[in-house]
């Protein structure tokens, strides 16, 4: 596959753009269909007025497209900036020195390939260019693994989205080498380069980022704060351990902790809408959520129990909002795609932990059956 990355340079490329949008928000995910054009088919929004549209090509057919905001060019736009820039560490910061990244939409043939990591550092180029020094963006809590592979970091809490449900705001420092070599970013090396040449270069460094207990990895190896504690409470013997974590040993539970990432809810929000297609699997640490199916209360869920398992497990449709019933809510998210890892390089505890999400699904319709009390 020989792709070609430029930003789109007339109307009908961007027209691809909106179309593969269309493509995998609306049709693929059931996501933003109030804001598209059906009978076009295509997901075109105020925001790309101004904005700098990233496409991929192989030949004439389009692979990938991001959508790129950037100070310089005017007003990103009020939910743009309630969603991202309106934050102490970026309050006093020059528009120009702001860049926002969203939209960013992978065909699913080029999912797996070295595509989002080329994308990716073309549109960290765009802002060495420019002299960016924060990027903005967001994800789904399935995706955060991947981006903190970059580099980008959670900065705040989650944002409860009116269509795509709990998100997590992302920022990377562009120029903080250091967290980028730590975590072995493929941009490190475009940013290493752009300071040797400009060694001058004022630094946004990742101290300035305020702490926040909105997104956290969970590996209990790193030192992550609040929600490594969590975890550690939770898998402590002063503590009943999940029947997600039965049979493993504290090396084993280690690994599977590598893969997930702890998330802070606040009241309202919706860690899992109706209809869409995500496949992340939660773990309530602390708190309760509400499972609800329109206006009828199906059930709740709290501390040890598991949920999102029909979509995880069958590639289905969500079922039901699943919603954090009070401010505090406390859960581990395990995504597909790292379950799918874990499959391939560690298969018996993969295998173990399969096992006892069967018997959590199995435990949830005995108990809704009525074949015993909880």
């Amino acid at each position: 596959m020989s792709i070609d990355i430029t930003f789109a340079r007339d109307d009908a490329q961007r027209r691809h753009a909106y179309r593969l949008r269309y493509e995998q928000y609306c049709e693929a995910q059931g996501l933003l269909r109030e804001r598209a054009d059906h009978d076009a088919r295509l997901l075109v929004e105020d925001e790309d007025e101004r904005a700098h549209l990233l496409v991929a090509y192989d030949d004439s057919e389009l692979m990938g497209t991001l959508r790129l905001q950037w100070g310089g060019d005017g007003d990103v736009g009020p939910e743009m900036k309630a969603t991202f820039i309106s934050n102490t560490f970026a309050a006093d910061v020059a528009p120009t020195k702001l860049a926002i990244g969203s939209r960013f939409v992978i065909h699913p043939r080029a999912r797996g390939s070295t595509l989002m990591v080329r994308m990716m550092q073309a549109c960290v180029t765009f802002c060495l260019e420019r002299d960016v020094e924060l990027l903005f963006g967001d994800c789904e809590p399935h995706l955060l693994h991947i981006y903190r592979s970059f580099g980008f970091r959670p900065y705040r809490d989650l944002v409860n989205h009116e269509t795509s449900g709990v998100l997590v705001p992302l920022v990377l420092t562009i120029h903080d080498l250091e967290h980028l070599t730590h975590t072995r970013s493929p941009l490190r090396k475009l940013v290493h380069e752009a300071q040797e040449l400009e060694a001058a270069r004022s630094h946004i460094h990742g101290s300035l980022i305020p702490p926040t207990r909105a997104a956290r990895n969970a590996d209990p190896r790193r030192d992550d704060g609040d929600s490594t504690g969590v975890m550690k409470r939770f898998v402590d013997s002063e503590l009943p351990r999940p029947d997600l974590f039965a049979d493993l040993d504290p090396d084993q539970i280690e690994r599977v902790l590598a893969r997930t990432n702890v998330l802070t809810c606040k009241a309202g929000d919706a860690l899992i809408r109706e209809g869409h297609r995500s496949r992340t699997l939660y773990l309530v640490l602390e708190g309760t959520l509400v499972i609800r199916r329109g206006e009828q209360l199906l059930a709740v869920a709290t501390r040890g129990d598991v949920v999102g398992e029909i979509a995880f497990l069958l590639g289905e449709p969500r079922t039901a909002d699943v919603w954090a019933a009070h401010d505090g809510v406390r859960v581990l998210a395990l995504s597909e795609a790292e379950l799918s890892k874990l499959l391939a390089r560690d298969p018996k505890l993969a295998g173990t932990l399969l096992l006892n999400l069967a018997k959590a699904v199995c435990y949830k319709l005995a108990y809704a059956s009525g074949a015993f009390d909880r």
